[in-house]
């Protein structure tokens, strides 16, 4: 606004008359100095700008050193996530093979005993239903023991 009032300014003191205002040295130095401040003010307008320039590239490179920290961070944990779930699924992977194992066991250890048996029952077939009876019996005298000392407590009991 102020550059078309200096320019509208100059312009009026070249149409005056020089004998009406002022001489023509003295308009030709206020016409130079309206272009200087014109210059001045160009000047200050494109520092402004640059300035203005300057602060939103720092803003966006705040904001892109934010974004990608924010995504390194998001990567990060990520990443960390996936380390855990593997960590999981192997975990799981050796816990089927132990099962597994286990199993293999049992029925290598029921097999051998179901041999060991009909072998004794063969070797031995009296000695082994003697030895079950035995026992069985003790598992009896065992478990009528136990009736007799919970009766015991249930008589002793007000």
């Amino acid at each position: 606004m102020l550059k078309y009032t200096l320019v509208a300014a100059a312009a009026c003191a070249v149409m005056m008359p020089a004998s009406a205002q002022m001489s023509m040295d003295q308009q030709i130095a206020n016409i130079r100095q309206a272009e200087l401040e014109i210059q001045a003010l160009d000047a200050a307008k494109e520092h402004e700008r640059q300035e203005a320039q300057k602060r939103a590239a720092d803003i966006q490179r705040r904001a892109e050193q934010a974004r990608q920290k924010a995504a390194a961070a998001k990567a990060k944990e990520a990443e960390a996530r996936k380390k855990k779930l593997q960590a999981y699924d192997d975990q799981e992977r050796e816990l089927d093979i132990e099962l597994k194992r286990l199993d293999v066991e049992l029925k290598r250890a029921q097999v051998d005993m179901q041999k060991k048996m009909a072998q004794a029952k063969g070797d031995r077939a009296d000695e082994f239903v003697q030895s079950e009876l035995d026992a069985a019996r003790a598992n009896v005298q065992s478990i009528q023991s136990q009736i007799q000392d919970i009766q015991a407590q249930k008589d002793a009991l007000p």
